[in-house]
């Protein structure tokens, strides 16, 4: 692997560590600290390209605003989706953190009584889903990612056999067109099948593929035997 990957991968997984831990310092802090523990939570958020991108993705067409008064009208209950989680709980912290929403005022509304009961609440009820959603949703990000490199893998895979298929048929094909032995006529049947054969393999035709090499192989073994090998290892050999 190229080391400039590898430099930005581990340095993509650093800042996603650095997000679990600074939940992980909120989750654990005290209510005294909890404004700097929140902004330090979202400056982890910042600083990692990875996290920017999956915010700045899932964050498109949602409404905050209905959203919000969702949670409010339904007892403080989070919805099931994660990515729904993630926007929400996110867009509150921000909130938070810009002083449109007081912390106090919220988590009195969250839990009535002792402010220091609420805010474990509010750790338990809040903190802990959102980490565990866009933990989630990272990783669903990166199998998803994972596919679709396999796909364009196999693709490319694909696309290189075509290619070489078609580079050692030419070949044959001009060895034959070269040849003086052949009459000119099954010469030119012979061509007509390698031609149609490139064409069936482009068309990924199996049953098409199979019926015309069966016929340009029948003929090559009447009329050019010593090319039959070279035909047949061009058809059933891995390329």
């Amino acid at each position: 692997m190229d080391k400039t990957i590898y430099d930005l991968m581990s340095n993509s997984e650093k800042k996603i560590d650095e997000f679990k831990t600074a939940c992980d310092n909120l989750l654990t802090s005290q209510y005294i600290l909890a404004d700097i523990k929140i902004t330090a939570l979202l400056e982890s958020i910042a600083v990692s390209k990875t996290l920017c991108a999956l915010f700045d993705k899932i964050l498109t067409d949602f409404d905050y605003k209905a959203s919000a008064r969702d949670f409010m009208n339904n007892n403080f209950k989070l919805p099931s989706e994660p990515k729904t989680i993630a926007n929400l709980i996110f867009c509150i912290l921000l909130d938070m953190d810009k002083k449109i929403i007081d912390l106090t005022a919220f988590l009195e509304l969250l839990q009535k009584g002792d402010i220091n009961s609420s805010y474990e609440v509010f750790l338990e009820k809040i903190i802990s889903p959102f980490k565990n959603s866009v933990i989630y949703l990272l990783s669903a990000q990166r199998d998803k990612n994972n596919q679709e490199q396999a796909v364009i893998k196999e693709i490319n895979s694909e696309e290189k056999e075509q290619i070489n298929f078609e580079k050692k048929m030419g070949v044959l094909l001009a060895r034959i067109h070269a040849d003086a032995q052949i009459d000119e006529i099954i010469k030119d049947e012979i061509l007509a099948l390698g031609n149609n054969l490139l064409l069936a393999k482009e068309q990924d035709n199996e049953l098409l593929f199979q019926n015309i090499y069966a016929k340009m192989s029948k003929k090559v073994r009447l009329y050019k035997p010593s090319l039959l090998h070279e035909l047949e290892n061009l058809i059933h050999t891995p390329i």
